[in-house]
């Protein structure tokens, strides 16, 4: 259990600096575009389209660092005013709910990213299905840190029944 625990902090830290990384490019593309257009007057095409592109990935990968974090939509003004056996109870009920969604993005996104391998973007020239497979990762990566979730929350409910 605790390679699996070390695997997901793994993956939650690569995936946190990956947003970083992609949102400082983000600022780097934008620049570009914003010199292209207003310093030399001649707009290069690529920086919006990266831009854009980036957008995408970071949403989806910060996305799954929220779940891990437990940042995620949440049933938190519920969760506060109850006791602890309902609180454990409805947290692994927002966790299935999570995995439930999670597993719609990692199967349509899947077959969404394979579907437009082929079609190219205009300005970059690469593969659009590039761009989706951030949808099937994101969604690959929330299952697991709910399933992490839902663990923690039943050794929580177990322990206090115990108690």
């Amino acid at each position: 259990m605790r390679a699996y625990q070390k695997t997901l902090e793994v993956f939650a830290t690569l995936s946190g600096y990956l947003s970083a990384l992609l949102m400082a490019a983000i600022c780097v593309a934008v620049s570009c575009g914003v010199f292209s257009r207003y310093i030399l007057n001649d707009p290069w095409q690529w920086t919006e389209e990266t831009a854009r592109i980036l957008f995408v990935w970071v949403v989806f990968v910060a996305a799954s660092v929220a779940v891990r974090r437990g940042l995620h939509f949440r049933f938190t003004l519920l969760l506060d005013s109850i006791g602890p056996k309902p609180r454990g109870a409805l947290e692994i009920l927002s966790n299935v709910w999570v995995i439930f969604f999670s597993s719609i993005m990692l199967v349509r996104g899947a077959s969404f990213a394979i579907l437009n391998l082929k079609q190219l973007t205009p300005s970059l020239v690469i593969p659009w299905g590039w761009v989706y497979v951030s949808v099937p990762i994101s969604g690959a990566l929330m299952i697991l840190y709910s399933l992490e979730h839902i663990r923690i929350a039943t050794n929580t409910m177990w322990k206090e029944g115990r108690a």
